[in-house]
């Protein structure tokens, strides 16, 4: 993609991950996504044409964890076109 290119999609942008996260839950938004340092949600045909369109990007999601003999959720990024060492990153 040349530096002149746009891509246009529709997304909602969120001051955190956790907000975006709790957002796919009374939205009709099926991807969380941080996109150039924001934190945005949008619907599956949109976060397709992010992820064809060759622009750096992660999915946000949740895994969960064993910490002192308990399970605890954590937010976690998990890279698309973006082979860099700093691609996965734990958020909290």
């Amino acid at each position: 993609m040349k530096t002149s290119d746009t891509l246009q999609f529709e997304a909602t942008e969120h001051a955190t991950a956790i907000e975006a996260l709790q957002y796919l839950d009374v939205s009709g938004h099926d991807e969380a996504m941080l996109v150039g340092g924001r934190f945005l949600t949008m619907n599956e045909r949109e976060a397709e044409k992010l992820a064809a369109s060759g622009i750096a990007a992660a999915y946000i999601g949740t895994i969960n964890r064993i910490v002192d003999g308990k399970v605890v959720e954590r937010i976690c990024t998990i890279p698309i076109n973006d082979d860099g060492p700093d691609a996965i990153v734990q958020l909290d």
